[in-house]
Parts: structure tokens; sequence; C-alpha cells
């Protein structure tokens, strides 16, 4: 099967977007045949050595609305504690592989903290090749969750494009 516009295995330079409860990031893809990924891969670090506890990376497969991701296909989590202080593909493996079929899906990457929300997030870096030059793109956004300060509740908003054309090191592979 072949994947195209999901990343690439590039992680030369420096680039890299944080990560938390706050704010999601999503890249696109296009699936050209049937396919039943069994991981997303994403070249990420964490930015602290204590975390709070319970907090998980999560990652979703969804399909596309109107150019947006949409509804969740598969979903895949792993303790904030997975990834490391220094730069690494980190693997988020599904216990059931989802069946794609062709068309256009996101990868959306999204922190779950549910301690000390109003006092630290947890942050990563998810690293990214771009053209800080360029225009936005149209295989990439945002999300910035509004957050309740009282008590710590995060409700989605809307996705956004990014300021500038970058392409995420988000791969959808088979192990």
């Amino acid at each position: 099967w072949s994947v195209h516009s999901l990343g690439s295995e590039d992680v030369s330079g420096l680039d890299y977007d944080g990560e938390s409860f706050k704010e999601w990031r999503a890249m696109a893809m296009d699936v050209e045949t049937p396919i039943a990924p069994d991981r997303v891969r994403v070249f990420m670090k964490r930015i602290a050595s204590k975390t709070q506890k319970g907090t998980e990376i999560v990652v979703d497969i969804r399909q596309d609305s109107g150019g947006n991701p949409g509804a969740i296909v598969a979903t895949v989590k792993r303790p904030i504690n997975a990834t490391t202080l220094t730069d690494n593909w980190i693997n988020f493996d599904f216990d059931t592989p989802p069946s794609l079929a062709a068309g256009k899906y996101w990868v959306v990457v999204r922190i779950e903290q549910s301690e000390n929300v109003n006092l630290v997030s947890d942050v990563v870096n998810i690293h990214y090749v771009g053209d800080k030059n360029g225009d936005p793109n149209t295989y990439t956004r945002q999300m910035l969750l509004d957050v309740d300060m009282v008590n710590g509740v995060a409700s989605e908003t809307s996705w956004q494009p990014l300021a500038y054309d970058r392409t995420y090191s988000i791969l959808l592979t088979k192990k």
C-alpha cells in the first residue's frame, strides 16, 4: 500500500511545535488503496523530566471533514513518559489495525492530562520540516482549545491552518 502527504522521515533541522492538552496538531494523508496500518510513528521529545500522573499522548486517525479532521476512526494512547528528553521516534501501535479505504485521513496528535491542569501542563515537541516564509498548506492543522482556568476543563474549538508551510515527522506504517 502507499500513503502520500503523511510527512517524511526527514528529521533534519531543529524545528518543533509544542503540544499540550491546550493545543492539538494534525497532518493529512491520502490513502490510494485500502490499508490496515499497525503503527503511527512520531518524531518527538518531552520538555520536562517530571510529568503529571495519568498524562497520555493520544494519536487519532480521523476521517476528513471538508479539509479538516473529522470523526475518529482509530485511537491509540501512550503514557507521556514513553517519550524521552531527546529526539526519538515514538511508536503508537494499534491493538487492532484500522481498515482504511482509499481517501483522505488525518493523524491527530493530542495530550490528555487530568491532574494539575491549572498549574502546569505536560508538553512534548513534535518535529517538522518547513518553510517559515511559505504560505500555509492544506495538509496541516492545529486546534487551540478553550480552557476554563477554574476547573481546568478544555473544550474543542475549530481547526485552523498553521501560520506557514510545514511537514510533521509523522509516519503511518506497518510493523
